[in-house]
């Protein structure tokens, strides 16, 4: 999916370690209204862009998240895969294979 957010993502993008996991946690625990687990968060380039890459699965069916948070001025751009866990290793690689294609005229 691809969805604009209300997320100043720049902020997050200089802010320590531990406070983005912080606010990442309370973003999608709050969302998603149920518990949550952190796999990874790492800032990465993607089509040339600095953007959050956040990978984590959810209750009550373990369903896994790969989300990619890309910064602009007053709001980010998020884009990402949900998959149950059977299917995930396969949809991963599909949606990096689309990832590659992503460009940004900003």
């Amino acid at each position: 999916s691809i969805q604009k957010i209300p997320l100043p993502g720049k902020e997050y993008l200089n802010c320590s370690d531990d406070k983005l996991r912080f606010h990442v946690k309370s973003l999608f625990q709050g969302e998603l209204g149920m518990p949550l687990e952190i796999y990874e968060i790492k800032r990465i380039t993607v089509a040339g862009k600095v953007c959050i890459f956040i990978d984590l699965s959810h209750d009550p069916a373990k369903n896994r998240i790969n989300n990619y948070i890309f910064p602009f001025e007053d709001y980010s751009i998020a884009i990402g895969v949900v998959s149950i866990p059977s299917d995930f290793d396969r949809l991963k690689k599909e949606f990096e294979a689309v990832l590659k294609t992503l460009k940004f005229d900003k």
